[in-house]
């Protein structure tokens, strides 16, 4: 607001981050003259995508070969579900509220913690991670059938 209010702040294009989930932050980012606002945690390409759109920029990107099955893992998501059945319930509650408090260092920290039998998941979950993905992590923790512990 208070960069928005000089003379040279009002062509200064601005984008918002926030870990907030609520709708009111976007309308009051506007209000304030913010040309952008991204909600934590978010996708390297949902940043470069806003700032593009933000600057009237677009980008040129190599093309990434890198298959899931380049990683070293065998990992489907029908085998990763069946895999995370079997971790203990607080491990699943650790993994959510890391990706709801946009803390992927802690995240990480716990996909490590994983039993060393479970490789592949570890490597498809660090995959999945590695590429911000954690919406898709969040969606096969709640598909295997998670209940969070009481």
């Amino acid at each position: 607001k208070k960069i928005k209010s000089t003379e040279k702040g009002m062509s200064t294009p601005i984008i918002a981050l926030t870990a907030s989930a609520f709708d009111e932050d976007k309308k009051k980012a506007k209000l304030f003259g913010l040309q952008g606002f991204i909600r934590k945690p978010f996708r390297e390409s949902e940043l470069f995508g806003e700032i593009g759109r933000t600057l009237g920029i677009t980008y040129k990107y190599e093309t990434d070969n890198t298959a899931v099955s380049d990683i070293g893992a065998a990992e489907t998501d029908e085998m990763a579900i069946e895999n995370l059945k079997k971790l203990p319930v607080n491990m699943l509650d650790n993994m959510l509220d890391a990706i709801t408090k946009a803390d992927m260092d802690f995240l990480i920290e716990i996909i490590n913690d994983i039993n060393p039998d479970y490789s592949d998941l570890i490597k498809y979950l660090k995959y999945l991670a590695g590429n911000y993905d954690y919406n898709k992590i969040q969606f096969l923790i709640q598909k295997a059938e998670y209940k969070k512990k009481d």
